[in-house]
């Protein structure tokens, strides 16, 4: 603390983070990963006033904060860098080789997250009311994902902008006998596309009602039928 103004610098690495997530492990059908926090640095810069001003009203626009955070979780790792700057968050994470069918042990199939990245940005104060009322208009962020289904692979680009949301999928060489054992022939996907786009508050109203109106939908698909193939096109 030097005339009035606060600064803030806090390290830590190699710290078990378990304890804390076994409770919530144990409310959950899942089984709980090794997590590691591997190494952080929090950077914080403001004024008293600022700071004072922020417990009071929310109004971050007198903080500058950074926040870097690696975890090691069992053989993956998940990256974090945040930014606070203006009243304005920038948030960027990315998640490498975590297999998902350890933690869910009802999966039928090998599922591996392969490679992920995620990029979120908005103010605190949107992001304060979208976690209150689900309204995520002033949100914008961007989800790309791989992910390893036994022999074949998904990918999947997220998108939400000005509230409109937008998902294009990818998935090829995924023997659909591993997930669903009984069928009387040898399918395969060899490949198909998935393309999605709606204003998030008809997808969120769609996952309570299950009323699809205002979501468009195309997929393509061409599976393999023991010796031939099958081609589909679906719209909605």
């Amino acid at each position: 603390l030097s005339r009035g103004q606060v600064t803030v610098t806090a390290n830590s690495q190699d710290i078990p983070l378990n304890w804390s997530l076994e409770p919530i492990c144990k409310e959950l059908p899942i089984s709980c990963p090794s997590v590691t926090l591997a190494n952080s640095q929090v950077n914080l810069s403001a004024s008293v006033d600022a700071l004072l001003l922020a417990a009071q009203t929310q109004n971050f626009n007198g903080i500058d904060a950074t926040a870097n955070v690696q975890l090691g979780v069992d053989n993956g790792t998940v990256n974090a860098s945040t930014r606070l700057i203006g009243g304005q968050v920038n948030a960027i994470a990315d998640a490498r080789q975590l297999q998902l069918d350890k933690w869910l042990p009802d999966l039928p199939v090998s599922v591996a997250l392969l490679d992920s990245s995620v990029n979120i940005s908005g103010s605190v104060e949107t992001l304060l009311n979208a976690a209150q009322t689900q309204n995520l208009s002033g949100i914008n962020a961007t989800v790309n994902a791989r992910l390893g289904v036994n022999e074949g692979t998904v990918t999947t680009q997220t998108q939400l902008s000005n509230g409109q949301l937008k998902i294009v999928a990818n998935a090829g060489q995924i023997g659909v006998n591993d997930i669903i054992p009984n069928l009387p022939a040898t399918i395969a996907l060899l490949d198909a596309q998935v393309n999605t786009s709606g204003s998030i508050s008809t997808f969120l109203n769609a996952a309570q009602t299950q009323d699809l109106t205002g979501i468009n939908a195309t997929v393509n698909a061409r599976l393999g039928v023991n010796e031939g193939t099958l081609t589909t096109r679906t719209q909605l």
